[in-house]
């Protein structure tokens, strides 16, 4: 078989959409400036703050060595930030890769359950690996669906929390009961936990096929440095340091990823103002477009009129969103990140003028 039939089966893999540049916005609605909300990315961590972090870190380290002894503090850090041991903490460039060495170490031999809606990079990385995926819905929206994970007995489950894109929280309850279940690894992706104040970091020592994963992407506005880790143990743990690249963090990164750890006071002001600004933003909005609360920065909003429409509309007015698959009550769904208010002051009233145009 000649390498070129070999790759012939990656045509049919699904690919992982990032949503559009401004330059491809621009070619849809015209040149003006607009304001990126549909990433995720973590817009109250002012600019200024991130590059003095940043300078701080590149006095520390020296870019012509390997990154072993920058990484290796880094992990000591986190294992004491989270109350583990060092052998606990897997470095990751960013919380994808680790998703991936997941999928890897199960590769082309497993099944896996998803719910749905939820990160969709589970379920295209998931195929990339050969995995059988499994999805279904949430129990009214918000709880998990424990019956039907019984039913097709999966060996792995991926629970996002809060989950993206609707923000919800799942009960500690549940994610116990998943983990007495000790024929399936839970994945507990823990993404968006410092923002929410929600973690599971206490069920860690009594579960040896739990997997959490963190980043600094969101919580700590590094997005592009591309810092995840996750916290595990026992056989999981050895398996993915063994599957692990040798250097997959920078000395840069992970030398910003520490002045940001010990400047988290200062962050935890920044998490404070988002939840602020996004509760501010939900009591802005019409009942019929917000159905349901978020416990992060992000909203899922459900429009009258077709979710393109609404985006197109948004975009001419300068802001980027996502369009995101329909569920449950959510026919015409948008996801938007939250921002400095002064920045997004008029953006309620035009999602609730844009739902009321299209509706009457």
């Amino acid at each position: 078989m000649s390498w070129k039939a070999n790759l012939k089966k990656w045509h049919i893999t699904p690919v992982y959409k990032s949503g559009i540049s401004a330059e491809e916005a621009k070619k849809l609605v015209g040149d003006k400036h607009f304001l990126n909300l549909q990433s995720n990315e973590n817009l109250f961590v002012p600019l200024e703050f991130i590059k003095k972090l940043a300078v701080k870190a590149l006095e520390n380290i020296d870019l012509r060595l390997y990154p072993k002894e920058v990484t290796n503090k880094l992990t000591e850090n986190l294992a004491k930030l989270n109350g583990v041991d060092e052998e606990s903490v897997i470095l990751s460039h960013g919380a994808d890769q680790m998703i991936e060495l997941i999928f890897k170490m199960f590769e082309g031999n497993a099944k896996i359950f998803l719910h749905n809606p939820t990160y969709s990079y589970y379920k295209i990385a998931a195929i990339n690996y050969g995995l059988t995926v499994i999805t279904d819905e949430y129990v009214n929206e918000t709880l998990l669906n424990i019956k039907s994970i019984q039913e097709n007995s999966p060996d792995l489950v991926f629970v996002c929390n809060p989950n993206n894109p609707t923000g919800h929280i799942i009960p500690k309850e549940q994610i116990k009961e998943l983990l007495d279940n000790r024929n399936l690894v839970l994945v507990l992706d823990e993404t968006y936990a410092e923002i929410s104040g929600v973690t599971n970091n206490d069920l860690f020592h009594n579960y040896d096929n739990l997997i959490i994963l963190r980043t600094f992407s969101k919580a700590y506005g590094l997005a592009g440095l591309r810092i995840g880790y996750a916290l595990t143990q026992g056989e999981l743990a050895k398996v993915l340091r063994k599957l692990q690249s040798p250097f997959p963090v920078s000395s840069f990164s992970a030398s910003v990823a520490l002045e940001a750890l010990k400047n988290t006071e200062e962050f935890k002001r920044y998490w404070a103002e988002s939840l602020k600004t996004r509760e501010w933003f939900e009591k802005q909005l019409d009942e019929e477009i917000l159905k349901s609360k978020s416990a992060s920065y992000f909203i899922t909003l459900s429009f009258k009129v077709s979710a393109e429409a609404a985006f197109i509309e948004l975009l001419k007015h300068g802001y980027i969103t996502r369009v995101i698959e329909p569920f449950g009550r959510f026919l015409n769904p948008l996801r938007m990140n939250m921002a400095p208010k002064n920045l997004i002051e008029d953006l309620p009233h035009l999602i609730n003028n844009i739902n009321k145009k299209y509706s009457e």
